[in-house]
């Protein structure tokens, strides 16, 4: 793979979503509660989610006309597994709360988010050279690159959305293989600490 290719891809996503906006005027919603809809549950909301599923072409037209519209079937759940997969979420085939909110994003919106990525990734390419490392933030991706060649790739953790990882560019200066690594106390007050009082043996499980 090309580190290019992710550019392309933002391109043509681009050119999806204004081909979309064309046909949808107003972006089918639903609201985003702290229920979870999986399969074989039943909810006009299902209806809603299948309808915005067939507009991206996830799923198939049939699947909003049969009796069984509001049903959460076999069918929803593969389309939910591909959007979250689209979508870097965790693909569980579930439609909680995160999926809910990237759903309910409406075309005009991606499209904008889209450009901004666009000009992002220009700005910043410039600074890269011909031998790099990335991290791809919204997808949790780490990238070695060498003359566009994506050479490494592997799963980081990256901060949280009210904790975000900071965008920066700097120098690689040295790497550390094996690193002894602790919990930082910040992360263990605002992230572990509750979890611990809640069940004594979190940390004995968690090894």
């Amino acid at each position: 793979a090309k580190i290019s290719d992710i550019r392309k891809k933002l391109i043509y996503s681009e050119k999806v979503y204004t081909k979309l906006t064309k046909h949808v005027r107003h972006w089918p919603q639903f609201t985003c509660l702290n229920t979870a809809f999986k399969k074989g549950d039943k909810d006009p909301v299902i209806g809603v989610i299948k309808k915005q599923l067939t507009l991206l072409k996830i799923m198939r037209n049939q699947s909003i006309t049969d009796t069984n519209s509001d049903l959460f079937d076999q069918a929803l759940e593969t389309g939910i597994k591909a959007f979250q997969r689209r979508h870097s979420l965790d693909s569980d085939g579930i439609i909680g709360h995160q999926t809910c909110m990237q759903l309910n994003i409406s075309p005009q919106i991606r499209i904008k988010s889209i450009q901004q990525s666009i000009m992002q990734f220009d700005n910043l390419k410039s600074q890269w050279g011909n031998h790099y490392i990335m991290v791809n933030l919204p997808t949790f991706t780490l990238l070695a690159v060498h003359n566009d060649q994506i050479e490494i790739m592997q799963p980081v953790i990256v901060g949280s959305k009210n904790r975000p990882t900071p965008i920066s560019t700097y120098p690689v200066q040295n790497i550390v293989l094996n690193p002894t690594w602790r919990v930082p106390i910040s992360i263990f007050v605002k992230d572990k600490l509750s979890k611990v009082l809640a069940d004594p043996t979190y940390l004995e499980r968690g090894n």
